[in-house]
């Protein structure tokens, strides 16, 4: 079985981008790689018209100040790079619109995120309670670490599922077990989010 670009883009949005945003910076290059196939798949077909979204053109937009900001900044490349490192999340979001569209693929999407979370939260608990977590990492300072490093990001990146699960609760029509995970999920974070800290 040959795997199609446009299938890969889907993999490494649905499965790939979500577990790197918990191993260092290895999301940069995951992102990198969304956004290039993105953008050929663009260019190849010649569809100008996905650029045509609302919330591009805001953040497009929000680039371009922040480019023109270098002329007057005290540090012009902290300008430029910031402008150019939000214009590909820009790109990033496009290309995840484009192409998570179908109910499926949303639904898998939403309960890819509570898996994570859940085992997130289990190799948390786990390092609280034992003093390591299943990759070896020990504990820092009584507060739970990320999930290879002694660093503490978890704690930032959490609380944005806090609102994804409280609306995926809210949304009628989902099956029990759907329920059940996200509720999991949802009291594995407030579990979680004081054990780092935060």
């Amino acid at each position: 079985m040959r795997l199609s670009r446009e299938k890969l883009l889907e993999y490494l949005i649905l499965y790939g981008l979500t577990p790197t945003l918990f191993l260092v910076k290895s999301y940069q290059v995951v992102t990198f790689l969304i956004v290039a196939l993105f953008c050929y798949d663009i260019i190849r077909r010649k569809d100008w018209s996905v650029f045509n979204d609302t919330i591009f053109k805001i953040f497009s937009f929000w680039c371009l100040y922040l480019l023109i900001s270098a002329f007057w900044a005290v540090e012009p490349r902290f300008a430029v790079s910031g402008a150019f490192e939000l214009f590909v999340w820009c790109l990033l979001y496009l290309a995840i619109r484009s192409t998570i569209t179908t109910k499926e693929q949303i639904e898998k999407f939403f309960m890819f995120q509570a898996y994570m979370v859940l085992f997130v939260t289990f190799n948390s608990v786990m390092q609280a309670v034992v003093g390591i977590n299943m990759f070896g990492v020990h504990i820092d300072s009584s507060r739970v670490t990320d999930l290879v490093t002694e660093r503490r990001t978890i704690g930032h990146i959490l609380p944005i599922y806090l609102g994804l699960f409280g609306a995926m609760l809210a949304i009628p029509s989902k099956n029990v077990k759907q329920y059940l995970l996200f509720a999991c999920a949802l009291i594995g974070l407030l579990v979680t989010l004081p054990l780092t800290g935060t």
